[in-house]
């Protein structure tokens, strides 16, 4: 499958990279992670060049989805190159932030590896004003939320702010 994927750029203009979003039932098998991790592996290989993120919940509770972060990065926050970003799938306003630290700043209970702070990506509804698409970095949110505050009517934000 990673060699098909892997070709995805090039048969559908546009694509650059894949969400790999693994959901309860298919996510709870102990082996799902396993192979996970093996397709990432393998499509890293193929195409180094494509954006690889996987969703997760606030608190980490998909075995397949924890094996995929922690196989991504080490204790020290060092990549391995399978994954690009996570993103915390928390849709209440910016409370998707207060889910940051359970990746960048593990315990080593359940998430082993320290995600830089820049490889995560929050979930934001639509609300104070703010308009997102599905995830934006946590510093854009925070700065996003702060300009709210000072900004005569409310500032909106489009996917453009996602290269950033």
């Amino acid at each position: 499958m990673a060699d098909q994927v892997s070709r995805w750029p090039e048969q559908y203009p546009g694509c650059d990279g894949i969400d790999l979003d693994i959901e309860n039932g298919a996510g709870d098998d102990p082996q799902a992670g396993e192979n996970l991790v093996h397709f990432l592996s393998r499509l890293n290989k193929l195409a180094p060049d494509m954006i690889v993120v996987v969703p997760t919940y606030g608190y980490p509770q998909i075995p397949a989805e924890i094996d995929m972060i922690n196989a991504g990065w080490d204790e020290d926050g060092d990549s391995t190159g399978i994954i690009d970003s996570i993103g915390i799938m928390v849709y209440d306003g910016p409370t998707s932030l207060d889910w940051v630290e359970q990746y960048t700043d593990s315990d080593g209970s359940i998430i082993t590896a320290d995600v830089p702070e820049t490889a995560v990506l929050v979930g934001c509804k639509v609300g104070l004003g703010i308009f997102f698409s599905r995830f934006v970095t946590a510093s854009m949110l925070f700065h996003s939320v702060c300009d709210y505050y000072r900004a005569p009517s409310p500032p909106v934000c489009t996917t453009s702010l996602l290269t950033a």
